[in-house]
């Protein structure tokens, strides 16, 4: 009980200095242990609720860094609905790995013409929109 409440206090804190800007994974780090303690809580408690609500308001407010499938994963989590919970956590992995590629993609040591230079005469020709 008592060890839940603070870790999801402490996950609670670092979530509230996340950015965009930290490395790709970080949140699923903090996440990993406050999921777990959201599903091991009783969502009927009355001393340990609040601290699994306020935390789950921090998470919503951090939508713009978690995405909204952590963001659900977290809410299912604290539901106990264990069978989407499964669900969540794929598509969280797949969202990981879309934010890493899109990280790995974008960073063009500032050379604005990047994507026009990489691509084959022919098939710069082939993906012309009319």
């Amino acid at each position: 009980g008592e060890d839940h409440k603070d870790i999801l206090e402490e996950a609670a804190f670092m979530l509230r200095g996340l950015t965009p800007l930290d490395p790709p994974g970080t949140a699923s780090l903090i996440l990993s242990s406050a999921e777990t303690s959201l599903r091991r809580l009783d969502p009927m408690c009355a001393s340990t609720t609040p601290v699994a609500e306020r935390f789950l308001d921090v998470a919503r407010c951090a939508v713009h860094v978690l995405g909204h499938t952590q963001v659900r994963c977290l809410q299912q989590a604290h539901a106990g609905n264990s069978a989407e919970a499964i669900s969540c956590i794929r598509d969280m992995l797949a969202d990981d790995v879309a934010k890493f590629v899109l990280s790995e993609c974008f960073a063009n040591d500032g050379e604005d013409d990047w994507w026009e230079s990489e691509l084959p005469a022919s098939s710069s020709q082939a993906m012309r929109i009319p």
